[in-house]
């Protein structure tokens, strides 16, 4: 009986040295953290600011980055003037300039950007009319103007786009709508990013 137990508290201090060195050389392997690895604050200096709301979505098509989401003023500097530009912009990505010749007018929240095919731009958010005509939280845009893509048919109706992913020529769109071109569809759909049909 005594043999039992002095081979049971060897075998569990065994365990327990292996155990305790395996930690030991565990936590050693991962090395600490070094003071300023992390990215600064203001990472780049030509990187356009926005206010009053959010920035919930980017896409970029060659050399411009789009950005979308809450806010309803933009400035290029932290020492510029503010400028009304709600919802959508797009700046140059190496030289950070704001475009000034994309200026699409939307009535409400981006939520999600996809560059699309064809150099599109497909807009999914919360927003009612774009440049003037209705079109219900889904749109394709000119990257270079802004623009709506006129033969592009989709919509959300009954409720806003909040995720859009392409894979291929497949256009997927989530969110909290009962509707997408019409037909039912709650929720998730799948439209043709070419003509925005489901």
């Amino acid at each position: 009986g005594r043999l039992r137990i002095r081979a049971g508290v060897v075998a569990l201090g065994t365990v327990a040295a292996v155990l305790t060195v395996l930690a030991a050389s565990a936590a050693a392997a991962v090395p600490a953290p070094q003071p300023g690895t992390l990215v600064s604050a203001d990472p780049a200096d030509t990187t356009p600011h926005a206010r009053d709301g959010e920035t919930r979505a980017f896409a970029q098509i060659g050399d411009t980055v789009f950005v979308g989401g809450s806010f309803t003023q933009i400035r290029q500097t932290a020492a510029s003037a503010w400028i009304a530009r709600p919802y959508l912009f797009a700046y140059d990505r190496r030289t950070g300039a704001i475009s000034t010749t994309f200026l699409p007018a939307l009535d409400g929240a981006v939520n999600s950007l996809v560059a699309g095919p064809g150099g599109t731009l497909i807009v999914g958010g919360a927003f009612k009319n774009v440049n003037g005509v209705s079109r219900k939280n889904l749109v394709a845009l000119h990257p270079g103007t802004g623009a709506t893509v006129a033969g592009w048919v989709g919509r959300s109706d009954g409720g806003m786009i909040r995720d859009m992913a392409l894979y291929g020529n497949w256009l997927y769109v989530a969110g909290a709508f009962n509707w997408l071109n019409g037909a039912a569809h709650s929720g998730l759909g799948r439209l043709d990013a070419t003509t925005g049909a489901v």
